[in-house]
């Protein structure tokens, strides 16, 4: 290893100060009198077994009936938006869609006035029965088959949806009428009682045989099949000698598919199903069919995984800084605006099943501060599961940083204050869902605005152009069509490599290479390794580097930036604005180098399936591509997040040494490896005008390190176990810096 002394320059001071890296800190959100995620705690081969016999057996208590009927006689807010939501209801329902929307509300009012005002309960369970009467009321369906979608079967309306997408309708009967069975129990006749018992049990074995939309996915209409199976089987327990048959059968698909995606897949950690938009209505699915188990049977989700915890934390986290956004990955026509519902629903249940803990209490805080909008209608979640007056807790004592390791999805910011910088990553598993987008590698930063978004919302990002990746291509495949995204049915997962947060940076690294690859229609394959690593440097500061290896060098790269405004571009400087907002981007380009890029500009016209165009504004991207074809490129970038346009960019740098790669920007420095990790140690040199901290990355996980500079021999200290040491340097002028490995 090179160690030539460097003669310091006149007036610089000999000082070097090494101060060794803050203590990491848990990446799952977890405070120190919380447990760390255990092994699954329940035989997977031993479904629940049913143990509350009276009704209603779906979430409603004594206690908790009494609330609500605190709430209709305050007239609260939430008794308004439910009472409204039935009275609004048509008289006769004419489809699933007024099960969706309707029939729980309806049940609900006809439980908070049973035993109160009898005459008023009486008209809302006859609504009730009303709503659904189109369903349980039609002939049983064939289950010999084969089935033919026609309209005016059976199941149109009910398991179908106008006469095709078998199963599409199921998540409005499914995850409805075997509430409204338990809810109107003592108001049914024992006939009708056993007409909707067998026509339940009738559509679970029509889903299981001949329901294909979504099949063996975890997407808002299959998790429909197995929940609506889960609350056959425990509202008809006792009743109906299918229900132990229907708890076996949600029982197997709920084990071989969701459980095994939040124990080993793309759900641990808590992340949404799949896109927001769609992933939020499932996420929020089975949170209510948990709260369902753990009150109802003796299965207990709450101590077989993480999942519920995970989730509300996940929810905590993604929320931006200004508290009116959620952090939007695929599909969601609101771009990330709170909405009433689906958002709501999940951090509900949350803050009642953890009401005692620092988690319900945190939960507590986000529903009573961020900002919603309303959503005609509203459902049932805020009167069933609000409490009025528990305990919030402000997240202030939470780490920083959360990582959903399944999805690969990190959040992190600089604190908790509205006006803090936020930093997202996403590299890991796909989701087993659907209406995510290929954005695997993708980033966005925030700051008073969403200075480096995403373009994407419903039917308008599925593009990997529209996210802050990689381009390679084009590719031809599948005839005369070409690719240069990530495809969309990918084999080979990103991986996510890893996280960490410190008081003064977070780390973040994934190799997003699997995505690109499709053996079935390309052959080669196109990428062997891209590695992205991002380091947030707090407050304001983020760095990320890209190591890209191409099977053939004619694969061309193309990085994608995207910006709200036209973003302006000046040399290696490039400044940009969000759409709205007060904050403002300062992005330096410091490889490719100037004269080995070409960068282009491209505005991004939106298409949404829910919104007009002229209600949705256009984004930018710029595309930078290396000028010269190579198998191997890097790609490096700083970013300067700024609370207002008047702030000032700070001066970035280039420095490079053999088998390195760093960034300066203001009095931080990062290094990166060339060639995946430093064998031995690291060695750079950089001129610095002020004192600053130095984040060396590509280390060997928990090595010790002597560190010099400029032949000064300085303390020993251990790589982070992400393989990152920091330390922060006094000296000022042209500087040699070396770690050697012990």
């Amino acid at each position: 290893m090179f160690r030539a002394k460097v003669k310091l320059a006149a007036g610089v001071t000999a000082a070097v100060m090494v101060m060794g890296a803050a203590a990491g800190v848990s990446i799952r959100g977890l405070l120190a009198e919380e447990k760390a995620p255990r092994p699954p705690q329940h035989d997977a081969a031993q479904p629940p077994t049913v143990i509350r016999t009276e009704h209603p057996r779906l979430w409603i208590t004594p206690a908790r009936l009494a609330v609500m009927r605190e709430k209709m006689k305050q007239n609260s807010e939430d008794w308004q938006i439910v009472k409204n939501i039935a009275d609004r209801a048509p008289e006769k329902g004419k489809g699933f869609f007024d099960c969706y929307s309707y029939l729980v509300a309806t049940c609900l009012c006809y439980q908070v006035y049973k035993d109160v005002d009898p005459e008023q309960a009486k008209k809302y369970a006859a609504k009730a029965y009303n709503l659904m009467a189109y369903a349980v009321e039609k002939p049983d369906p064939d289950l010999t088959g084969p089935y033919k979608e026609e309209k005016g079967s059976p199941v149109d309306g009910v398991l179908d949806n106008d006469g095709n997408a078998a199963g599409y309708a199921a998540r409005g009967t499914m995850l409805t009428i075997p509430i409204a069975y338990d809810w109107l129990y003592d108001y049914l006749s024992p006939e009708q009682r056993k007409n909707i018992a067998h026509k339940l049990s009738v559509w679970c074995d029509w889903l299981n045989k001949f329901a294909t939309t979504g099949k063996g996915s975890i997407d808002n209409f299959s998790v429909s099949y197995f929940v609506g199976e889960a609350y056959t089987a425990i509202v008809t327990s006792g009743e109906d000698p299918d229900a132990q048959r229907h708890m076996e059968n949600a029982w197997k698909t709920y084990v071989n598919i969701t459980r095994k995606a939040i124990i080993e897949g793309s759900l641990r950690g808590g992340a949404f199903t799949g896109g927001r938009g769609y992933g939020a209505h499932t996420t929020s699915v089975l949170m209510d069919l948990f709260a369902a188990w753990k009150g109802a049977t003796d299965y207990d989700p709450l101590t077989d995984h993480s999942y519920p915890r995970d989730h509300v934390r996940y929810m905590t986290y993604s929320t931006l800084p200004s508290l009116s956004q959620i952090y939007t990955d695929g599909d969601a026509e609101t771009n990330g605006i709170i909405e009433p519902i689906y958002d709501w629903n999940t951090v509900l249940v949350g803050s009642a099943l953890f009401a005692n803990e620092p988690l319900g209490q945190h939960a507590q805080w986000w529903l009573n501060h961020v900002k919603t909008t309303r959503r005609d209608p509203p459902d049932w979640h805020r009167m069933l599961w609000r409490n009025p007056g528990p305990p919030e807790r402000p997240p202030d004592d939470l780490p920083g940083m959360y990582a959903a390791e399944g999805s690969g999805m990190v959040f992190t910011r600089s604190s908790w204050k509205s006006d803090a910088t936020f930093v997202s990553f996403h590299c890991g598993a796909k989701p087993l869902s659907d209406h995510p987008h290929p954005d695997q590698g993708h980033f966005t930063l925030f700051k008073n605005g969403w200075l480096i978004p995403e373009t994407a919302s419903y039917e308008q990002g599925h593009g990997t152009d529209r996210h802050n990746t990689l381009l390679v291509g084009p590719v031809p495949y599948a005839g005369d069509k070409t690719i240069t995204g990530q495809c969309p049915l990918y084999e080979e997962p990103a991986k996510f490599l890893g996280a960490e947060d410190t008081r003064d940076y977070s780390y973040m690294h994934g190799d997003a290479a699997g995505p690109y690859n499709w053996t079935h229609i390309l052959t080669p394959k196109r990428l062997e390794l891209f590695d992205r690593q991002i380091v947030f440097l707090k407050p304001d500061y983020v760095v990320v580097c890209d190591r890209v290896i191409a099977v053939k060098p004619e694969f061309g790269k193309t990085s994608v930036l995207c910006f709200g405004k036209e973003p302006q571009t000046e040399g290696d400087l490039v400044t940009g604005l969000p759409l709205e907002g007060t904050g403002k981007v300062y992005v330096h380009l410091l490889l490719p180098k100037a004269e080995a890029r070409e960068i282009t500009k491209n505005v991004i016209t939106p298409k949404s399936r829910w919104l007009s165009d002229s209600t949705m504004n256009s984004h930018w991207t710029l595309h930078i591509s290396p000028k010269d074809a190579a198998k191997k490129d890097l790609f490096l970038y700083t970013f300067q997040a700024c609370a207002g346009a008047e702030e000032k960019a700070a001066e970035a740098k280039l420095f490079e040494a053999e088998g390195a790669v760093g960034a300066m920007i203001g009095d931080r420095a990062a290094v990166f490896p060339t060639g995946g990790e430093f064998k031995g140690g690291a060695e750079y040199a950089l001129e610095s005008s002020t004192a600053a901290s130095h984040l060396v990355c590509g280390l060997k996980p928990d090595a010790k390190y002597k560190v010099s500079v400029n032949g000064q021999a300085l303390d020993e200290f251990a790589a982070s176990k992400s393989g990152v040491v920091s330390f922060k340097v006094g000296l000022k002028g042209t500087l040699r810096v070396v770690l050697e490995q012990n």
